[in-house]
């Protein structure tokens, strides 16, 4: 079933909600998977490996191939500033084998993802934490870091005529069947 961009931004919505509920209580969000299949989502924790990232890309894919309503994922990441500079800086932090979550000037984030026919949507938050008190600010989404997972999955292409309805009832066109009497 398409879903529509509306839906997909109230699906995207409702994961921010939840993913924010989650870990304003808990202090962390670990990454997650989320599958909505007609209209119910289903969760599946994701190890942060390279293998745990491969298997959650082909989990997206067989949901997408199977027709799934919508795909999503919530992680925590950090952003380095979005410039060569703090990109290099990063880069040869971890390369000299630190943890970036030492990582001078760097920021925590939550971020949310979610994938549908109609798109793709993201929301992101920078996590700040002051002693025992976190709190989430929204931020404007940057370049999203989970289109590795989200881009190009292989939605089933509805049959011609499913398509022009759509595009049809996009336009405020339908066709009826018409009057008999």
């Amino acid at each position: 079933m398409a879903t529509a961009r509306s839906n997909l931004e109230a699906m995207a919505d409702w994961l921010a909600a939840t993913a924010k509920k989650i870990f304003l209580e808990d202090g962390e969000h670990g990454t997650t998977a989320h599958i909505w299949v007609k209209g119910y989502p289903l969760f599946v924790g994701v190890t942060g490996s390279e293998d745990g990232k491969d298997a959650l890309r082909a989990l997206l894919e067989m949901a997408a191939r199977g027709g799934a309503d919508g795909c999503g994922v919530v992680t925590e990441g950090w952003a380095s500033g979005g410039d060569p500079e703090s990109l290099a800086r990063a880069v040869a932090w971890r390369a000299s084998g630190r943890s970036l979550e030492k990582l001078p000037g760097r920021t925590e984030m939550l971020c949310i993802g979610l994938a549908s026919p109609a798109g793709i949507e993201h929301r992101e938050f920078e996590i700040q934490r002051a002693g025992s008190k976190v709190r989430l600010r929204k931020q404007p989404p940057t370049e999203p870091y989970l289109n590795r997972f989200l881009s190009d999955l292989p939605w089933p292409t509805p049959p011609a005529g499913v398509r022009r309805r759509a595009r049809r009832a996009a336009r405020g066109r339908t066709k009826t069947g018409g009057s008999h009497g």
